[in-house]
This record gives C-alpha cells, sequence and structure tokens, in this order.
C-alpha cells in the first residue's frame, strides 16, 4: 500500500484539480452572462438611460426628434406581434389608423411617463371616432406582463400588439414612450406627437386632421398622387 502521505497528496491533487475546474465553469459562465448582456443591449437599446438623460438635457432629446420620420413616409407596422408571439397581419388601407406606443416594464420603469392617463384619453378619442383604426403597442417584451391598463376592457377599440425586438419602434423612431402617430388612408404619416407632450394636446392635434383628412376632394388628390 502506497504511504499516507502519497494518499494524502492525491486527494490533495484532487481536490485542486476539482478547485479548478469549479473556477473555470464559474469564469465561463460570467463571461456568457457578460455576452448576454451585450447582446440584448443591442437588441434593446437602453430607453431608461436615454429616458434619464432627457430629463436632464433637451438637446439630446432634440437631437433624438432629428431623427423622426417626415410628414408624408409611408410607415407600416409590420413586425407587430399579438400576446402569444404569433405575427400579426396589419391591413389597415382604407382606413385612417392611430399608433400609439407604450413601453413594457422590463423595458423602462418610469412612474412620471402618464402612460395611464395616456391610454384612458385616446380610448375614450377612439370612441368618439369609429372611422380609425387604434394600434396599441407594446415595447421591448414578448408579453403583456406587468401591464396596469385593462386590455380586456379596451379591445373593442384597440389592437394590442407586442414589438419585442422594436422593429417597429425604430422606424417610427418612437424611442421614448408614451407616443402616438396618425397615419392616413395611404399609410402615410400625416401627425407624429413629440416627447412629454400631455395627451390631451396630442389629441387636440390629431382630430382637426382627420377633418381635413376626411375632405372627400382631399381623398382624391390623395389616392391621385399615391
Amino acid at each position: 500500500m502506497p504511504p499516507d502521505n502519497t494518499l494524502a497528496q492525491d486527494a490533495a491533487r484532487s481536490r485542486s484539480s476539482a478547485a479548478r475546474f469549479v473556477i473555470g465553469l464559474l469564469f465561463a459562465l460570467t463571461i456568457a452572462a457578460v455576452g448576454l448582456v451585450v447582446t440584448v443591449k443591442r437588441v434593446l437599446p437602453d430607453y431608461t438611460e436615454a429616458a434619464g438623460k432627457a430629463l436632464d438635457d433637451p438637446e439630446y432629446v432634440e437631437s433624438q426628434a432629428r431623427s423622426d420620420p417626415r410628414l408624408g413616409t409611408v410607415l407600416s407596422l409590420d413586425g407587430v406581434r399579438d400576446r402569444d408571439g404569433r405575427p400579426v397581419v396589419v391591413d389597415a388601407r382604407g382606413r385612417y389608423t392611430v399608433v400609439l406606443f407604450i413601453a413594457g416594464p422590463k423595458l423602462a420603469k418610469c412612474s412620471a411617463c402618464r402612460t395611464g392617463d395616456f391610454i384612458e384619453k385616446f380610448y375614450a378619442m377612439t370612441r368618439a371616432h369609429p372611422e380609425l383604426v387604434t394600434y396599441l403597442v407594446w415595447v421591448g417584451q414578448t408579453d403583456l406582463k406587468g401591464q396596469r391598463f385593462n386590455a380586456r376592457k379596451m379591445l373593442d377599440r384597440f389592437h394590442v400588439v407586442v414589438d419585442p425586438k422594436l422593429r417597429v419602434a425604430k422606424a417610427y423612431n418612437a424611442f421614448f414612450q408614451p407616443r402616438a402617430y396618425l397615419l392616413t388612408k395611404n399609410g402615410k404619416l400625416a401627425y407624429s406627437s413629440f416627447h412629454g407632450m400631455e395627451s390631451g394636446d396630442a389629441i387636440a392635434a390629431i382630430e382637426p386632421r382627420l377633418k381635413v383628412d376626411t375632405n372627400p376632394r382631399k381623398d382624391h388628390a390623395d389616392a391621385r398622387s399615391s
């Protein structure tokens, strides 16, 4: 039999090898976690940080707003999904469309964004305008978890969809939520609210455009020019 000190050395080497394995595993997991965080940040921009900058730096907000799509730009909702993650086919041709972007809690936690008031007032507006198609876009997550509005109550006027990878939000440059957009019957941008705008002010700006856009002569001119 080998001496006791040899057995002790073998046991020590075994413990050392196990410790190195555990340390190596933890290091690999740390690297993988860091890589995952970096990937997520690339896919989902840090809107929480952006919102913080907005509060202290109006010039930052103005610089971001320069990327807003111009009036008359043709926009769509291609890429949105339903609450079960299935693609949603959106066809609002021939009808005016209101697109509302709100941030899911996984994307940003903002107690001052007045999201509830925003949704309630636009819900009341769309009830007064049954000719409108309205999409409520839940940005930054794949489900409706954490929402504080009653989605079921509003399904009679809102199509509630999710934009998990911000593909649609990026197209609209909806870098701060909530934001509201109006599309004409031809899918052209007729109006977009700006960051921090009160929902009542946005609605007051949208409704006159509805009256103009429902002018038959103007609709005919739009159809000829599109």
